[in-house]
């Protein structure tokens, strides 16, 4: 339907015989992120569906009690979650469960800063990547 994305470009790039225009080239950028924007819808779908299928196989298997299934391809099993600790008091807990979570830079905060100007032992490199974002258009 449209051409190879790779192709259309290089060509368009190289001016071979097989040039193709520039609407040639935006239609098969088009065409590509709809097709990519599909795949995720799918992802997605496949994703809720993997967890309902998950939930049913739990309730039979809790109902039957067959805690576990083994067949060619896949083994099943079912069992409790392990007990979960709930600070109910946390001024009663004893020190020496306590620990201080290590120190991390925040990333945003010094970028935003930086943007602005020097920060001793921080440097602001671009690296001049390019990005392709692709969004999904409700309709």
């Amino acid at each position: 339907m449209f051409p190879d994305l790779r192709q259309a470009a290089a060509d368009y790039a190289a001016g071979h015989n097989k040039l193709l225009d520039a609407a040639d080239i935006v239609g098969a950028i088009a065409a590509t992120a709809e097709m990519i924007d599909a795949v995720k819808q799918l992802k997605d779908l496949a994703g809720d569906a993997y967890h309902k299928l998950r939930d049913v196989l739990a309730s039979v298997q809790e109902e039957t009690g067959a805690t576990g299934i083994s067949t060619g391809s896949v083994v099943v099993s079912y069992s409790r979650k392990p007990p979960t600790i709930v600070i109910t008091d946390p001024s009663l807990v004893p020190d020496e469960y306590w620990y201080q979570p290590e120190r991390k830079v925040d990333m945003k905060r010094l970028l935003k800063d930086r943007k602005k100007g020097p920060i001793p032992g921080v440097d602001l490199i671009d690296n001049g990547e390019p990005v392709t974002r692709i969004r999904g258009v409700s309709k």
